[in-house]
């Protein structure tokens, strides 16, 4: 409503509810459709001719004065306060994901480009990890069956089979408390003394042969753990650098192309076995491995992305 709307009696009767200090200006602004300033200014103007009107002491009209700064300075605390809340909440959005669209935008840009590093870098990582293991298993395999026909090597397949199981029960889990990186390292580090390991068991066999068919049975249990720990891990990183609207298509890409290189690279062995022999096979593949260290060392550890579509 506009001022020259309020005549002289209901100016005098906003003043003294003001001067009353039992409710705040603003809600007082608030109830007549006015400004707090302009209240203030009718106030103002009252004192200012109170003098005349009533020839009060100057004691009397400084404590009014006083009064209304004290009732100024009041509304200014509670306008500070209301900023700081107002700051308060802002934080909680801020932890929870739910920032102003812009700065939403901008963080989810520095969030996805971080995330895409990550994902490149485990691409790169398992593509030399498949290659390795396409290329080493045809070898393990003929290798097992030469060591003790058939039986053995269905033997040697299900612990593999069966620890790897095991083991991804259980790894799930304690990569959510120690994170996945740990783990994929471990895996990275591991696996080359494996295959190093395999090619030297008949130098024990010309010692004690029971001693050699135990330490393959450790070494096929250490592999299947190995197994079950890098494809349970590996995937639920992908999980927790990719988001829900792109996951399919992005683990659907790691997926693809990791197998084309397993399927090449076992080609390439059925070949490369006529040249050359089980040792040099599985030191070629650990340095293959090493590369693949390389990679992991590059990942950062992410906690799970944040997609709204997560939530229902």
């Amino acid at each position: 409503m506009p001022t020259s709307q309020y005549s002289p009696e209901e100016k005098l009767k906003i003043v003294i509810e003001v001067l009353k200090e039992e409710r705040l200006i603003a809600d007082i602004a608030s109830e007549y459709e006015l400004t707090p300033s302009v209240i203030q200014r009718w106030a103002k103007e009252l004192l200012e001719s109170a003098e005349k009107v009533f020839n009060a002491s100057n004691n009397v009209k400084d404590v009014a004065k006083e009064e209304l700064q004290q009732q100024v300075e009041i509304e200014n605390e509670y306008s500070s306060a209301f900023h700081l809340n107002s700051q308060q909440e802002l934080l909680i959005k801020k932890s929870k994901g739910i920032l102003p669209r812009q700065k939403q935008k901008d963080n989810n840009k520095i969030t996805d480009s971080r995330e895409d590093k990550n994902y490149k870098a485990i691409l790169i990582a398992n593509a030399l990890v498949c290659f390795a293991a396409g290329f080493y298993q045809p070898l393990l395999l003929v290798f097992l069956i030469d060591m003790g026909d058939m039986p053995l090597l269905g033997f040697s397949l299900g612990i593999i089979t069966i620890f790897a199981s095991i083991s991804s029960y259980f790894v799930g889990e304690l990569s959510d408390n120690h994170g996945r990186k740990p783990f994929l390292l471990a895996c990275a580090i591991i696996s080359p003394a494996i295959f190093i390991a395999y090619p030297l068991l008949p130098l024990l066999e010309q010692v004690i042969r029971e001693l050699m068919l135990a330490s393959l049975i450790i070494l096929l249990i250490i592999d299947g753990i190995l197994d079950g720990v890098w494809d349970t891990v590996e995937a639920v990183y992908l999980g927790d650098i990719t988001a829900k609207a792109v996951r399919g298509s992005k683990m659907g890409s790691y997926w693809g192309i990791g197998g084309t290189i397993f399927g090449a690279a076992t080609i390439i062995a059925g070949f490369s076995g006529l040249y050359i022999d089980f040792l040099t096979a599985a030191i070629f593949v650990s340095l293959i491995y090493l590369a693949g260290i390389f990679m992991l060392l590059q990942i950062r550890e992410l906690t799970p992305k944040l997609d709204i579509n997560d939530e229902t």
